[in-house]
């Protein structure tokens, strides 16, 4: 070789020795420092979440105990006073999350005044432009935040990931922020003609949900079109399973589809509305001018029997567009503003459902305010205006108060009442809890105008009773801490009896953790108790009037944190815990927590929800846990102890699944008892079954009949048969129903001792499902009336059977007669 070949070798051996020389510590280091941060952050989680450790990272974070309380002490937390750590984790690897886009705003200026949370929003987005504030998450996954006075909605997004929290008022423990896969899903709603259906309010829930999805979470636009977020963490906790989505309108039938989840449906999902019919609302105020502003609606469908609770619909503009499946029912409507400084609300207005496809139902409603307003300006002992405070009215005998409102920034306040206050023993009086500030208030026994203004109310001090502040065991204050005080007789020559919590009031530590209670006294032995969430401090004893009271809330006893694995989402549902004197929380995903009142080790045994006459065995029996990242917790994997065996219950024509009362018997073994949606899953333990297990399934839907079936498989297809109706009809020699002329039929279909209600408000028709066939006796009146009209018996068997009122027109002349005459 070459003297320069030679060189050149030297050359590149001395470069790469240097670079490993520089490299190496550096390398080290980064590692060291993942590790150690890695073992921090999955330390520091409080109960929010369960974490998955191994011996290594269990040894890197010996203060796991203190952190998962929520004490803010874990190694490496750097505390900055006034701040909260919000930390964005993936919601299946708990790894940090950098560079997510952080937002948050209050709650309060999220809402508008005219709606109501449980209610789908589509204004939301225009209030967090204008209110919002947004960051990003740093190396670390990691957003500081000031302590907040109100409470706070954050949201975080990242690629396909999103997650979202709630923070609470002066909290200033650790937050966790979990994102997950934002998998969506577009549904299009079409018309039987397959036009676009608008308006219409779509719903996704796991497929075994029970409820009957009262409340829309978003509307088809004028194509038809909504698009469902966050689907997979709201129906299925972040895992899989099956989806039910259901076009919310109103009648006896449904359209929906079930979905699984394996794989995502990435498709647009298609669901064609029967022929229907509209029911428009026009909301107006007392003088009948619209209300142009977003009321919650509330419907009630069938007669008062059937009624199985409300669906809660949104008004925007004052205005919504119902769609009705033809079928000529009861239905009762109302809307409200839920804005407790100007409130509104209407009667319940009761209309026919349209009886054909494409008729349209206008209804009015009238929206007015409480019928009387007291009004007035809170002044503090030294005659300033009382700002920002929240005011009690109360009377003697009503503990809860009459109303609640808060002074503006000069003192002003005003209670809305739907009746004027009765004369109490006691002068009803106005309280400023949280200050210890009262004046009783001299009202009249019937003002002469709904509008009563009281002038300046002049508060005094109340006696008082206990100063001081809250703490953890690191002495920092703790805001927003429950104080009450518990009391009980002086001990004279008899022994003490026992400390009993006086329920009356309660009280709030400030953010700093500092308090003042004032209130009136009375001779009895007294001690302040203080609790916030699980934590809750010693009692006090303390003498009327102390001062520098220091109450402190202990750490706690974190929860065990863990996580089962599962085919199906589910699943969960039916596992049943046995663990002492824990408390099973569940979270996403299969996580939960076992929530203990002190540090002794307990015995957790998991079972399926099936009962069994011989002795139970459990899947699962992990003993002595005390640890709350123990590795026998972090990955429970019962898919080979149990099999899933799920079955679809179809409804019958013209019906819907709404509840199931399931009854289902592995012969000779097992039998189980729950309630579902359509979509029925039934745990089996796998030591019981070799092969494929058939059960013996009995179905009780919506209160009809019982309906059985046997040797049941996986995958198996149950219809439900329909039930006959009676089809009942008003003749043309009598008056039909409209206006105030409304015909009741109580019907007693079931065999039993109760009755079932039809209500024909409009037309000459409604029909009345069969409980069961045989002998059913019906009798009809007018609404308003003690008359009967006719009663009869008829036979129904397997067919529809139809029943026409006999009734001569004077005695129906005569039942209106007296109907009008009570109303007078």
């Amino acid at each position: 070789m070459k003297r320069s070949s030679w060189l050149a070798l030297l050359m590149l051996l001395l470069v790469a020795l240097v670079a490993t020389f520089l490299w190496r510590p550096r390398a080290e280091g980064d590692a060291a420092s993942a590790d150690s941060t890695k073992g921090a952050d999955l330390s520091s989680l409080a109960s929010m979440t369960a974490v998955e450790v191994d011996e290594d990272e269990r040894r890197i974070a010996p203060e796991a105990a203190n952190v998962a309380a929520g004490t803010n002490s874990e190694p490496g937390r750097a505390i900055r006073d006034g701040l909260v750590r919000v930390r964005v984790l993936h919601l299946e690897t708990l790894e940090p999350l950098s560079g997510a886009h952080v937002r948050w705003a209050e709650v309060e200026r999220l809402q508008d005044p005219g709606y109501v949370p449980l209610v789908f929003d589509p204004d939301v987005e225009e209030r967090w432009s204008k209110h919002g504030r947004s960051t990003t998450s740093d190396a670390a996954g990691e957003v500081w935040l000031e302590v907040p006075s109100n409470m706070l909605h954050i949201e975080a997004t990242l690629g396909n990931l999103h997650g979202r929290l709630s923070l609470w008022p002066d909290s200033n423990a650790d937050q966790v922020l979990l994102l997950g896969p934002d998998d969506g899903l577009v549904v299009e709603v079409v018309h039987a003609d397959g036009s676009p259906a608008a308006g219409v309010g779509v719903v996704c829930r796991s497929g075994s949900a029970t409820n009957t999805f009262t409340m829309p979470e978003g509307f088809t636009g004028a194509d038809g079109l909504v698009r469902l977020a966050e689907v997979r963490r709201n129906a299925l906790g972040g895992g899989e399973g099956l989806l039910r989505v259901r076009a919310c309108f109103l009648g006896p039938e449904s359209v929906e589809r079930l979905l699984d989840s394996r794989p995502w449906p990435t498709q647009i999902v298609r669901l064609e509305l029967p022929p229907a019919g509209w029911i428009h609302v026009r909301c107006v105020d007392a003088r009948g001018e619209p209300l142009r502003e977003n009321l919650h609606v509330s419907v009630l469908e069938g007669s008062p029997m059937a009624r199985t609770g409300p669906s809660h619909w949104f008004a925007k503009a004052g205005e919504l567009e119902l769609p009705c499946i033809a079928s000529g029912q009861s239905i009762g409507i109302s809307a409200q503003r839920p804005d407790a400084g100007r409130p509104l609300s209407s009667t319940q207005v009761k209309v026919a459902a349209p009886l054909r496809a494409g008729e349209r139902v206008e209804v009015e409603l009238v929206l007015k305010p409480p019928r009387f307003r007291l009004s007035g300006r809170a002044l503090r002992p030294d005659g300033t205006p009382l700002v920002n405070a929240v005011l009690l009215l109360s009377t003697e005998g009503r503990a809860g108060g009459l109303g609640r409102a808060t002074t503006a920034v000069d003192g002003k306040f005003e209670f809305w009442l739907h009746s004027w206050l009765d004369e109490p023993a006691e002068p009803p009086k106005l309280t400023a809890t949280r200050l210890g500030l009262t004046a009783p208030l001299k009202l009249p026994s019937a003002p002469s105008d709904p509008e009563f203004h009281i002038g300046d109310v002049l508060l005094t001090e109340l006696p008082l009773l206990a100063s001081g502040r809250v703490v953890d065991e690191h002495g920092r204050g703790v805001g927003g801490a429950t104080l009450g005080i518990e009391k009980r007789p002086r001990a004279a020559d008899a022994e003490a009896g026992e400390w009993k919590l006086d329920r009356s009031q309660s009280f709030e530590s400030e953010r700093d953790g500092r308090f003042v209670l004032r209130r009136n006294l009375d001779d009895s032995e007294l001690r302040l108790v203080a609790a916030r969430g699980p934590r809750a401090a010693k009692p006090v004893e303390f003498e009327p009037g102390a001062t520098d009271l220091q109450v402190v809330l202990p750490a706690g006893v974190p929860p065990l944190l863990g996580r089962v694995l599962v085919e199906s989402h589910d699943a969960t549902k039916h596992l049943r815990f046995e663990c002492g004197s824990a408390t099973l929380r569940w979270r996403d995903v299969g996580r939960f927590e076992l929530q203990r009142k002190d540090d002794e080790p307990i015995d957790l045994e998991i079972f399926t929800d099936g009962e069994s006459s011989s002795a139970e065995i459990p899947l699962v029996r992990i003993a002595d846990l005390r640890d709350p990242h123990d590795p026998r917790l972090q990955a429970i994997d019962l898919r080979p102890l149990v099999r899933e065996l799920r079955f679809e219950v179809l409804a019958p024509p013209g019906g819907a699944v709404r509840m199931l009362d399931v009854s289902a018997a592995l012969p000779e073994r097992m039998v189980w008892k729950f309630t579902s949606g359509p979509s029925v899953l039934v745990l089996v333990p796998a030591a019981l079954h070799e092969s494929e297990p058939r059960l013996t399934v009995r179905l009780v839907p919506n209160e009809l009949p019982p309906k059985t079936f046997h040797d049941v498989t996986n995958g198996a297809r149950l219809q439900l048969a329909r039930y006959p109706q009676i089809r009942l009809r008003i003749p043309d020699t009598l008056p039909e129903a409209k206006g105030d002329l409304t015909y009741l039929v109580f019907a007693n279909t079931g065999g039993g001792s109760g009755f079932d209600v039809a209500e024909i408000l409009a037309g000459r028709e409604s029909k009345l499902d069969v409980r069961s066939p045989g002998e059913c006796h019906l009798g009809w009146r007018l609404a308003g009336s003690e008359k009967s009209l006719e009663v009869e018996s008829i036979v129904v068997g397997e067919e529809d059977v139809e029943c026409v009122l006999d009734a001569k027109l004077g005695d129906v002349e005569a039942a209106a007669a007296e109907v009008r005459a009570r109303r007078r």
